[in-house]
């Protein structure tokens, strides 16, 4: 695929990506009616200089009335880039097509699916050009009703600036004169917020909830309740029939897919179609780990801030330890910990250790039920117990292991492992 066909790729997705947001009303929520937003493709403008069009990959008017001239112009350059960053040359070509058009009321966004070099960044600031990023397979926070503090700037700056880290991918983010959205609406709303004097209040937008603390507790006790309510009794967890509960589609799809980081991308949640896909996995411990999170995203009601997600095999890595560094880790910690609770129900799992302890002769010697250091003695006993658990319940065994350190049935006198 050369660059020129690169580019219109990400164009048709970006295009339909708006059309949706417009049809599902969440385009320009609180500002004006989504069928007063007109959405382009190509759309071309006429330059008196050149005495001929000049055409831009996506556009969206927006109309104060639907049969009066637009208000304001949004104006999509798209830069699909697999291996480099954004350059400055590109910056400086956008600009300078969009002055032969005039710049009143019309706002110009780049788009990529890469961060932007720092003199491309800098340029675009002083031009008053957008930064937009832009991934299909991001995650899709529900903006009209979001956390205020859900897109924090630090999150927002590591999707589209270079970042050695590893940050979880939105599905749209964007950089304008100082300031950053997590939505197509919030920039908008934004914009022309500024337009009319800042007469519009950005924070119409968003709840005064942030991202609730639910305790381990809590949690324990919702997933027992979904586990009584499809009489679940014992042994490994029928994560079908809790979907067919629950009234979600689970359908199975073989791609192998990754995200922009080159993270292999295990399952999707679609929220609003409540469907959960399930991509190529290597293990069926794993692939059942990936569907009980994403119920999790369900059950617990995360779509009052989400639309839609993808999960990576980073996300299962997502302890309590991590839960510092956003709210959006925060969702992934909770659906991990809720899909260890249904995976292993706490009062089988408490029940089936203390079988396989006394079938394996592994006594309480002072140092807790279950102790393993380096001894290969103890590292024997462990791998019995941990092994079977894992038959038992169809799990891996590091979902074993972190269980059993949660219920404090586990002495590890090893290098610790990284939750989940």
């Amino acid at each position: 695929m050369n660059t020129k066909e690169k580019g219109a790729a990400l164009e048709n997705r970006l295009y339909e990506y708006l059309l949706e947001q417009k049809e599902k009303g969440q385009l320009i929520y609180d500002i004006y009616a989504p069928n007063l937003c007109k959405i382009y493709k190509q759309r071309p403008y006429y330059c008196r200089e050149r005495e001929d069009n000049i055409t831009f990959d996506v556009v969206v008017e927006i109309c104060r009335e639907v049969t009066s001239e637009p208000h304001s112009k949004l104006i999509f350059e798209c830069k699909n880039y697999t291996k480099k960053t954004v350059p400055e040359s590109d910056v400086t070509d956008f600009s300078n097509k969009l002055s032969r058009i005039g710049m009143h009321n019309t706002k110009g966004i780049i788009i990529t699916n890469t961060e932007l070099q720092i003199g491309a960044k800098n340029l675009a600031e002083s031009r008053h050009i957008g930064i937009a990023k832009f991934n299909i397979s991001g995650l899709e926070v529900v903006a009209e009703r979001r956390s205020k503090k859900l897109y924090q700037d630090k999150y927002l700056k590591n999707q589209l600036f270079d970042n050695q880290q590893y940050t979880k991918s939105l599905k749209f983010s964007a950089y304008y004169d100082g300031k950053y959205h997590g939505s197509v609406q919030s920039l908008i709303s934004w914009i022309i917020s500024q337009e009319n004097n800042g007469k519009i209040d950005d924070t119409k937008l968003c709840d005064s909830d942030d991202i609730p603390f639910i305790s381990h507790e809590i949690i324990e006790q919702k997933a027992n309740k979904l586990l009584k309510d499809v009489q679940h009794r014992e042994g490994a967890v029928n994560l079908k029939k809790i979907c067919s509960y629950l009234s979600i589609e689970l359908e199975w799809d073989n791609q192998q897919l990754f995200d922009e980081n080159g993270s292999e991308i295990l399952g999707k949640a679609d929220f609003s179609n409540k469907k959960i896909t399930i991509y190529s996995h290597d293990r069926i411990t794993r692939e059942r780990f990936t569907i009980s999170h994403e119920i999790g995203h369900f059950y617990l009601r995360h779509d009052k801030f989400l639309l839609s997600e993808s999960i990576v095999k980073q996300d299962l890595f997502i302890g309590a330890k991590n839960t510092n560094k956003s709210d959006i880790d925060k969702l992934e910690y909770q659906a991990n910990y809720f899909a260890s609770c249904l995976l292993l129900p706490k009062e089988n799992f408490l029940k089936k250790t203390d079988e396989f302890r006394n079938i394996f002769d592994i006594r309480n010697k002072g140092h807790g039920d279950i102790y393993v250091d380096n001894q290969g003695c103890n590292l024997s006993d462990f791998h019995k117990i941990s092994s079977a658990l894992s038959d038992s319940f169809q799990v891996s065994a590091e979902a074993v292991e972190i269980r059993l350190k949660t219920l404090k049935k586990l002495v590890d006198k090893r290098q610790q492992l990284t939750p989940w």
